[in-house]
């Protein structure tokens, strides 16, 4: 059993932080066009943490582009496999998008397919949220 307490805690939001720098990285790496050498770097970061499906989608991206098509649908299989299996869940709209972009010979779905930009900017509300007795 995993230990449980504030150390474990920063520990695993330590860990999170890790992954996602290093998948922003991942992602720039892609942009420019140096998939090859990554892949080695994300099958290792994929290994460590099989359930990450962005980890997955730019592993796949990497081998689609290093011409290595056939181990890209077979990682996509793998996650596919162990969503189903361990969480009961199926892949994320963007992992499926890159796994069909894959499947058509696609080279143009960026790295960040599907994503939404992250932003710490707060949506402006219109004047007209919670008015509703000044709306009658």
């Amino acid at each position: 059993m995993a230990p449980v307490g504030p150390l474990a805690a920063a520990a695993a939001a330590f860990e999170d932080l890790r992954v996602t720098a290093k998948a922003d990285r991942a992602e720039a790496e892609l942009a420019l066009g140096r998939a090859a050498e990554l892949v080695p770097e994300l099958e290792a970061l994929a290994g460590e943490h099989p359930l990450h499906e962005r980890v997955a989608g730019q592993l796949i991206q990497a081998l689609w582009a290093a011409g290595r098509q056939a181990d890209a649908l077979a990682v996509y299989e793998r996650v596919r496999a162990r969503l189903a299996d361990e969480l009961g869940a199926t892949p994320s709209p963007e992992l499926a998008q890159i796994h069909l972009a894959v499947l058509q010979g696609d080279q143009t779905v960026p790295a960040r397919a599907g994503r939404k930009a992250r932003s710490n900017v707060a949506v402006r509300l219109t004047s007209f949220v919670g008015r509703d007795r000044e709306l009658e």
